[in-house]
């Protein structure tokens, strides 16, 4: 039970109580029995941040409970974590995704379609992101799969016909909407189609945002970024600026004025901004100031500084892969755009 309870605490960023429960844990490691071994290392990695640790403390839980899909699920998604798309693919294929606990839960679906993402292969993408929809249509991480999958195909048509979906575990559907907005503008443009980027954009910002959403760093978030992706930096500085005055040291707001200053030219206010970032050192940062660091060292056109930031971001914990704690991914954020034809960057984007 601790050690489950530890568990749904990481998948709620409660990780004060991860680690006070892996410290008990810790103290009675001799009851333990050699799977629940294995999870506990798993959870002592995720503390560290330690992305290939979790990786290898998941291939010896799935080694362990060789019939156990929940150990193949959860090796398959830190596979992902740590750029390795065809070893998560290798590892669902041994999994049937009508058995068990996959029946009741989207772990294969959610796994598979980023897998496939990751590689460009979009026609499977897509065929595999319909048919998790199909399976659980309710909610959101199947639904921005399919999204994501029309998105990096270019199919606007498909994607006004798919989006206006309600899902069931949209804690504020109007803040949803913005944000799967937000994401499909990105992934258009990652994929090469400008124009449909373009299109896609101009609806959604004729759209006025839905009340509240200035009340939550979420929502404010998500405005600033649409105002920032048209280029309205000065706007978006505001919203990011007053933000921060209720969420005072939020690595994701000091990275977003750093880089709407970068924008607007004053470099100084950004490297402000970076040394803010770089002098936090409060615990479970997970990298993601390292991450906000990254995006400002781009945006001023540092790109070796941009990378080797990228590349500690990484080593503390956060994915190069979408990751939800700052709703980013590096294979889209247009932030790095300048990368893109840099070979350090291309190396580290790498898929094994």
């Amino acid at each position: 039970p601790l050690l489950m309870r530890a568990y749904v605490e990481t998948r709620r960023d409660g990780w004060p109580a991860v680690d006070t429960l892996v410290r008990r844990l810790e103290a009675h490691l001799t009851t333990l029995t050699p799977a629940e071994r294995a999870v506990l290392a798993g959870l002592e990695a995720d503390l560290r941040g330690d992305l290939w640790g979790r990786l290898q403390a998941a291939r010896e839980l799935m080694r362990l409970t060789p019939a156990s899909v929940e150990g193949c699920t959860l090796a398959a998604s830190s596979a992902l974590f740590v750029n390795r798309p065809r070893e998560a693919l290798v590892i669902l294929s041994r999994v049937d995704p009508d058995r068990g606990l996959l029946l009741v839960a989207p772990f294969y679906w959610i796994n598979q379609a980023p897998a496939l993402h990751r590689l460009g292969d979009h026609r499977a993408e897509l065929a595999s992101a319909r048919q998790g929809l199909r399976r659980f249509p309710d909610r959101s991480s199947t639904h921005l799969n399919l999204l994501t999958a029309l998105a990096a195909l270019g199919d606007l048509d498909g994607l006004h016909r798919e989006f206006p979906r309600l899902t069931r575990d949209d804690p504020d559907p109007g803040l949803a909407a913005r944000q799967k907005s937000l994401w499909i503008w990105r992934e258009l443009r990652a994929h090469g189609h400008a124009v449909a980027a373009d299109r896609w954009l101009a609806e959604v910002l004729a759209q006025p945002p839905p009340n509240g959403t200035d009340s939550s760093l979420a929502g404010i978030l998500v405005e600033g970024d649409l105002l920032s992706s048209a280029g309205r930096w000065a706007d978006a500085r505001r919203a990011y600026a007053r933000a921060l005055r209720h969420y005072r040291g939020t690595p994701v707001l000091l990275g977003r004025l750093g880089t709407a200053a970068a924008h607007l030219g004053d470099r100084a206010e950004a490297l402000r901004q970076d040394s803010d970032l770089a002098h936090l050192s409060r615990p479970y940062l997970f990298g993601s100031q390292t991450y906000a660091r990254a995006r400002i060292a781009a945006a001023l056109g540092d790109l070796a500084t941009a990378v080797n930031l990228l590349r500690s971001a990484w080593a503390q914990g956060r994915p190069l892969a979408f990751d939800d704690r700052d709703n980013e991914d590096v294979h889209s954020d247009p932030e790095f755009d300048s990368l893109r034809d840099f070979f350090a960057f291309q190396m580290l984007m790498r898929t094994d």
